[in-house]
């Protein structure tokens, strides 16, 4: 199979095409996503993971991108994506399957201690312990724009709060409690939403509330920045 595909590595950090076959996309469609998500994230074996839930308006927002056929990423503050196209005519459920097997084996480039993603961004965004929803669409392209391919499966999901934050790793292995407090450890990941402390998680929130990123990159800063954007008390 033909796979590619890049990702945003860090939020803060068109000429229309016809379509030709859109994908086949149901409530089936978008459990086999969820469970696929889900599970990789499980089988991590970290602590204070999410569970994901799947969220329509974002797959909105990834029709609307898929369909532009561009294979590149739209850049919006806050939100992750994770590209993927094949040629090959495969059913959908196994294009999904092996877009996401792609994206997970980017964990053989990965190393604990790395700056920044790197060569496995895909991977990362994928099993990033806070993300909490994900949305996607696919569609076949007569010329995915950006690359060599013709009559493309092209393949985007889109995710809330984003992952791949330098720093910071995708999760971690040991922690005081299984899950923050407030949620519920169930089959390996946390559900519900955490009670955060009002704090700050870099010493550069302040500065960067001042000029205005809580209201530019509200996804990030009202989760990592509580208490410079005045959220809690």
């Amino acid at each position: 199979m033909l796979t590619k595909a890049t990702f945003l590595l860090l939020a803060a950090c068109a000429v229309s095409v016809a379509i030709v076959g859109g994908s086949e996309w149901n409530q089936a469609t978008r459990n086999q996503i969820l469970e696929i998500h889900n599970e990789y994230r499980r089988n991590e074996g970290g602590c204070q993971i999410n569970k994901l839930e799947y969220d329509m308006a974002l797959e909105a927002q990834a029709r609307t991108w898929a369909e532009g056929c561009w294979f590149k990423h739209e850049m919006v503050k806050g939100r992750g994506e994770n590209l993927a196209y094949s040629t090959w005519q495969h059913p959908e459920q196994q294009l999904i399957t092996d877009a996401a097997a792609g994206w997970f084996k980017e964990k053989e480039d990965f190393s604990r201690g790395q700056y920044g993603c790197q060569r496995s961004c895909h991977y990362t965004q994928l099993v990033w312990h806070s993300t909490q929803k994900v949305g996607c669409w696919s569609t076949r392209c007569p010329r995915l724009r950006g690359s060599t391919a013709r009559n493309a499966w092209y393949f985007v999901c889109f995710y809330t709060p984003m992952g791949n934050m330098i720093g910071e790793e995708p999760y971690k292995l040991h922690c005081d409690t299984p899950c923050h407090p407030g949620q519920s450890h169930e089959g390996g990941l946390c559900v519900g939403e955490a009670v955060v402390p009002c704090t700050n998680g870099s010493p550069s929130c302040d500065s960067w509330a001042r000029r205005g990123e809580c209201q530019r990159n509200p996804n990030y800063m009202l989760t990592n920045c509580r208490k410079a954007c005045h959220v809690c008390k």
